[in-house]
């Protein structure tokens, strides 16, 4: 029995020279070809036939064998192929392109057509949604992190499991943008005399759809396995995520994308790993990439390869793109086109009319499919509507009636218009559109304009009328501008109230449970109160009655007795029976007497309970606790709106305000210099609770989860704390510092304080919400002492220079150095500073007793508060949502300021 690679053609070479003749296939190939031809040399034996030197018969009965053990087409080709590779010649030629075998396996073919694995893909967007929802890079498992970048690079490089299990960082070179690794072995697609393949991954501007970040991210948390010195080769990018973390094969590959899908919801019974290709490739090419783009990327050389095996309709719920469609607006146009809003989940222009449309969906010629071809398209007329393939634009350049039209590459037709045009007339169908009426303010065909529109005074050639209003075209598309700026300002407005009201609708949601939750408590009490009423009379009347019936026992008592001797008197002498008469005669009256007090003093009383008006009230009415009201905000003008002092609130034993901000709306927290106090307010100023601290507070930033933390001074300290639904503050952690901790805010998921130095400049550090240490940076511009931050929308950090009259900005990830926005006369120690939702900024002048307001730029604006009696040595600021609308809350010496906006 031959071995499998030694083919009668190679029995004369050295063992050397079979040995890399053999290499001429891939391992993937000898594999199956090795069990293949093992499978045959068996069934040889059994039939006493020379595996290598059969006549055609054998050959035909083992592939008719493999047919009624139900292999696959496929399967009995792979048979085939082996068998030709080893079998000696027959008639001069291959034994697999006998025309014998050909026929055969064709009739094989024909009685077992082979199906496609996948009659659809799934949709990309499902997998991206749950990796963004996976979180930071840094938060999740190694397992969860391997399987997340097993996806980015499949999807992003459309490559397959193999090809991603080469990525070796030995062949890797990286920027800040990107990362390319050079193949170190030939792929599937790779052909002799091209050299080998380079896979190149860019940025992304989402951090979690990043795969540049991922792969960094991966790379660090990996590096400490990479280090192991044991003779394993760990060069590799993918390692597993279990000890002792050798490089994975591709199958684990597979298996860890097909983890992520499971994870993501995606039905990895149907799908399987390799369908990340098919996904990710349809999904480009539905979002308008054009085919070559996407050939270069996966490497194919052919069109058909994309056409016939990987671009497929993506799987979605019918009922669910009807209610989609219903609510996001969709427009169907000539042809089944969309236009989808800009805020729509999806980005194409796919034709999803109905399920048969889905399946001639894309960029294939529309002459060919109404002919019951498929070729994919490579131009596109406007005029038409049509996508033509290379044959089909030739015809269509010399046809007389489309001879004329432009013809666009069909990557551009995105780019030349996103509104299809039905160009003929609506009652000549076949007529093309020629003239336009205004008096009916439509256009028609010549037929239309010498029938209907004859009598029509205004009438004109489109040609005409489009070289006419050419000229008003730069305005109306500065009015256009003008109303897709409006537009864009009101989706933010509107985005923005709807996230307020989202968060409106939980705050009130709290209150109405918190106000259940304290009637029933109140109702508690109420009845505990009640029932002790109720045993404490019942027990004071009982003892009453008691009373009373004893008394009046005793005189029963007595008078049976009387009765009982008078009834004997027979039986007693007779002077003892006179005497005994005079006794009870004397009594008679003075029972009467004693009767006639008891009765008198006796009174019947019925036990009830009464009710106070407002709690029966509250029980009769239909609204219990009230109603839920939609209460009219009006927009506040910032710039040009006066402020009024709507509560001045003196906090009790405290001076010297230094700081204060806002908590959930509701609660003020703000801090006392002086006294190191910590105080908890409500939106009337009333105190709730306190704390002492252990050194002098400065500044304050809330976080989230009604969490804040506080910077000290003397000792230098950065206190998080939290404040609990009794509204009690508890202390998470403390972070001491070298030295003393001035301002501090808030950056996304950072804190950022500044550390006091000697001389000008400033150090910024950087923790976690938990306090874990990030970075820091070294500022030279301004000074930390007696200055705060502020931390924009637009995660910029602000911060004042109190001895140099100046405001600055930086960028918390450049370290480079800050940006002065505003130094001048107008502007007297600046400390506190803050911005509305506008991003027009607030300073608190110390010096000045004034607040002033500039733009996002640092433009002056106008001294929004200056000689207001109540404004002496204001420290902290902050423009904040308190209650039902925006307040300014100013901390001063001796009292927390708080200012509305009138409209």
């Amino acid at each position: 029995m031959e071995n499998f690679g030694e083919s009668a053609k190679t029995n004369s070479l050295s063992k050397e020279a079979s040995s890399l003749h053999s290499q001429a296939w891939r391992p993937g190939t000898r594999a199956a070809y090795k069990s293949a031809w093992g499978k045959w040399v068996s069934w040889c034996g059994t039939q006493s036939v020379d595996p290598v030197h059969s006549p055609l018969e054998p050959i035909v009965e083992f592939l008719t064998v493999l047919y009624k053990d139900n292999k696959q087409y496929r399967t009995i080709n792979t048979y085939r192929s082996a068998i030709s590779k080893n079998h000696a010649l027959i008639d001069g030629q291959r034994v697999g392109q006998h025309p014998m075998i050909v026929t055969h396996m064709r009739a094989i073919f024909n009685m077992r057509t082979p199906k496609p694995r996948y009659q659809e893909s799934w949709d990309v967007d499902i997998l991206l949604k749950f990796i963004e929802k996976m979180g930071d890079n840094n938060n999740i498992s190694l397992k969860m992190l391997s399987c997340k970048l097993v996806a980015l690079l499949a999807l992003t490089s459309a490559g397959r499991a193999s090809e991603l299990n080469q990525l070796n960082v030995k062949f890797m070179s990286n920027s800040e943008t990107c990362f390319s690794f050079k193949m170190s072995k030939p792929t599937e697609t790779c052909k002799p005399g091209n050299p080998l393949q380079s896979i190149v991954f860019n940025a992304f501007d989402t951090d979690s759809l990043c795969v540049v970040k991922c792969i960094r991210s991966y790379l660090e948390r990996t590096s400490s396995f990479r280090e192991i010195s044991d003779n394993i080769d760990r060069s590799w990018l993918l390692l597993s995520f279990v000890k002792p973390h050798h490089p994975i094969t591709t199958s684990s590959v597979s298996r860890w994308l097909k983890t992520i899908m499971a994870e993501a919801g995606i039905n990895t019974n149907q799908f399987k790993a390799h369908s990340t290709r098919s996904a990710s490739v349809s999904k480009a090419y539905f979002a308008g990439v054009s085919v070559s783009d996407i050939m270069q990327q996966a490497h194919w050389a052919k069109e058909s390869t994309f056409a016939r095996f990987y671009c497929k309709p993506i799987h979605k719920s019918a009922f669910q793109q009807s209610v989609l469609k219903r609510i996001s607006g969709l427009r169907f146009i000539r042809h089944y086109h969309v236009t989808y809003h800009e805020d729509q989940w999806i980005n194409t222009k796919q034709s999803v009319s109905n399920e048969e449309n889905m399946e001639n969906n894309g960029k294939f010629c529309d002459y060919c499919n109404r002919q019951g071809n498929v070729k994919m398209a490579t131009s596109w007329c406007p005029e038409c509507d049509d996508r033509l393939c290379k044959n089909c634009v030739k015809f269509h350049q010399v046809n007389r009636l489309t001879m004329e039209h432009s013809v666009y590459n069909t990557a551009e037709e995105n780019q030349i218009s996103s509104v299809k045009i039905d160009l003929f007339c609506k009652q000549h169908s076949s007529n093309k559109l020629e003239v336009y009426c205004f008096d009916h303010e439509e256009p028609c065909c010549l037929m239309c304009a010498t029938i209907i529109h004859r009598n029509c005074e205004k009438v004109g050639t489109l040609n005409d009328c489009s070289q006419k209003y050419a000229k008003n075209i730069p305005s109306i598309c500065a009015e256009m501008e003008k109303l897709r700026k409006a537009s864009v300002a009101e989706i933010a407005r509107v985005r923005c109230d709807m996230e307020c009201f989202k968060n409106e609708s939980k705050d009130v949601e709290h209150r109405i449970k918190t106000m259940t939750a304290k009637t029933i408590i109140a109702l508690k009490e109420k009845e505990r109160v009640l029932l002790e009423n109720l045993e404490k009379t019942k027990l004071e009347r009982e003892f009453i009655l008691v009373k009373t019936l004893d008394e009046y026992l005793d005189i029963r008592k007595t008078v049976e007795d009387s009765i009982r001797i008078l009834k004997k008197n027979d039986r007693l002498p007779n002077i003892a029976f006179l005497l005994e008469l005079m006794r009870i005669g004397k009594t008679v009256p003075e029972i009467h007497i004693y009767i006639e007090e008891l009765q008198k003093n006796y009174q019947t009383f019925v036990v009830d309970v009464h009710f106070d008006d407002a709690f029966t009230s509250v029980h009769s009415s239909s609204n219990p606790f009230g109603e839920i009201k939609l209460k009219t905000k009006h927009k506040i003008d910032y710039r040009s709106g006066q402020l009024e002092l709507e509560r001045s609130v003196t906090v009790e034993g405290s001076s010297y305000l230094s700081d204060a901000d806002v908590i959930d709306g509701r609660y003020i927290v703000t801090t006392c210099e002086e006294s190191k106090m910590l105080y908890i307010l409500d939106v009337n100023g009333r105190q709730l609770s306190s704390l002492k601290l252990r050194g002098c507070p400065w500044s304050i930033a809330v976080l989230q989860n009604q969490c804040f933390c506080v910077s000290l001074r003397d000792p230098g300290c950065i206190c998080i704390l939290e404040m609990q639904k009794n509204l009690s503050i508890t202390t998470l952690k403390e972070l001491k510092m070298p030295q003393n901790v001035w301002g501090i805010c808030a950056v996304e998921d950072k804190i950022v304080a500044s550390i006091e130095t000697q001389g000008h400049g400033q150090v910024f550090r950087f923790y976690d919400h938990e306090g874990n240490y990030s970075d820091e940076h070294k500022i030279a511009q301004g000074e930390s002492q007696c200055g705060t931050l502020h931390a924009t929308t637009s995660k910029c950090i602000l911060f004042t220079h109190p001895s140099g009259n100046s405001i600055f900005s930086v960028d918390p990830d450049n370290s480079e150095g800050a940006t002065k926005l505003y130094s001048g006369n107008n502007m007297k120690y600046p400390i506190g500073l803050t911005c509305d939702p506008e991003e027009n900024i607030y300073v608190a002048c110390f010096g000045s007793n004034s607040i002033l307001q500039f733009n996002g730029n640092g433009k002056f604006l106008r001294e929004i508060l200056h000689k207001d009696l109540s404004l002496q040595n204001p420290y902290g600021i902050r423009v904040k949502g308190l209650g039902d609308n925006i307040k300014l809350i100013v901390t001063t010496m001796d009292k927390l300021l708080i200012y509305r906006f009138n409209q």
